[in-house]
């Protein structure tokens, strides 16, 4: 390894890019030829602080954060929520009481009284 080579991997190291340190070699007289090929020895290593993540990443990272809060509202909605509504109104004295309360929570839907009403004036009383 040259001189030219370790300090263009110690100026890499420090966080330098390669275009600053070529600048700097090309002001301090080195031969453009010599820099290049020194450049292009070392390309070959990589260096961490000039690396940077992906977008693709960080919206992999994104999308699978909205999926988990999906899932996770989900599942407390129909394994947690619900059952403790139905809890709560198993607990009412009346049925009545506990009609309302699961109407209310949106458990039951709600009986189309017209209809009923109107069922019940075109059945005859022996039908009953």
């Amino acid at each position: 390894m040259t001189n030219i080579e370790e300090y263009i991997k110690k100026e890499l190291s420090k966080g330098f890019s390669k275009k600053e340190i070529k600048e700097t070699l090309l002001k301090a007289e080195w031969p453009e030829d010599e820099v290049d090929k020194a450049l292009k020895d070392v390309d070959a290593e990589e260096y961490p602080q000039h690396k940077h993540p992906s977008p693709k990443v960080w919206v992999g990272v994104a999308i699978t954060l909205i999926i988990i809060l999906i899932v996770g509202g989900l599942l407390f909605k129909y394994a947690y929520y619900d059952e403790m509504i139905k809890e709560k109104c198993k607990n009412m004295p009346t049925w009545v009481k506990v009609y309302n309360c699961a109407y209310e929570h949106g458990l039951i839907k709600p009986v189309e009284t017209e209809k009923v009403v109107e069922e019940v004036k075109e059945t005859e009383e022996g039908e009953v």
